[in-house]
């Protein structure tokens, strides 16, 4: 990915070593300095600025979350990289990540910065996913976490299940899970006396090691289908769940 800036005569070129990132990777890169009218002697300091912003305001930078900030000085070119949290936002419908670069009190330009979820919380929404034949929609960034609903098949096994809002976190090395439960049961209507389907709320939190969670670096597909079992266990009123 590059990015191009002119500025005071001298062409400011950016560029990244990948095209995307996956939640607490490192983002790393160069940046050069060129100019057409005179060797390039003097040392400028560029700004590199990690930001998070909406997309309907980018051109706003009262709307822009500062992540991080760095000021290099720069003959010809250097090197540059920003660490990324496990738990940084990600790009969906309303924000994303963006590197805005410039000379000192210069102007300025952006590259975006398209960030998926953390390795481990693709492969735990694959495995409700395929063990479980549930389908994720409406994923979100909100506070840290993936916010995504869970909807249940077309079956009489779930037939009293709305869907499972999940909340999914890594932060510090640790696998956080927000499960809201909403279920469909039978409640008294106190104004009839009559008997009426009601939908309530189970909610159930789950926080797990990393370690606890990987194999060799990479998922373990047997833990997670697990967690998410458990979880249905531990949230099932009797009865709404066949076996």
């Amino acid at each position: 990915m590059k990015g191009f800036l002119f500025e005071k005569g001298v062409e400011i070129r950016l560029e990244t070593d990948q095209e995307s990132w996956l939640q607490g990777e490192r983002i790393t890169g160069q940046v050069s300095l060129h100019s057409d009218l005179t060797p390039q002697t003097n040392k400028q300091t560029i700004v590199l600025k990690l930001i998070y912003s909406p997309l309907k305001t980018m051109q706003d930078e009262n709307t822009w979350q500062m992540l991080e900030e760095q000021a290099i000085v720069c003959e010809k070119s250097a090197s540059w990289s920003f660490q990324l949290a496990q738990d940084c936002p990600i790009l969906d419908k309303k924000g994303a990540l963006f590197l805005v670069y410039g000379l000192e009190n210069g102007r300025t330009s952006q590259l975006d910065l398209p960030v998926a979820p953390h390795f481990l919380i693709s492969a735990f929404l694959q495995t409700f996913e395929k063990n479980f034949d549930f389908l994720s929609k409406q994923q979100k960034y909100h506070q840290g976490h993936l916010e995504t609903k869970m909807m249940p098949p077309d079956s009489e096994r779930f037939a009293k299940l709305d869907y499972v809002h999940c909340a999914l976190r890594i932060s510090n090395d640790e696998f956080h899970i927000h499960y809201k439960f909403r279920i469909q049961k039978f409640g008294l209507d106190q104004k009839s006396d009559q008997l009426k389907i009601v939908r309530q709320t189970e909610t159930l939190q789950q926080k797990k090691q990393l370690t606890d969670c990987l194999d060799g670096g990479y998922p373990r597909r047997s833990a997670l289908k697990q967690m998410i079992q458990e979880a249905f266990e531990a949230c099932a009123p009797q009865g709404w769940q066949n076996d």
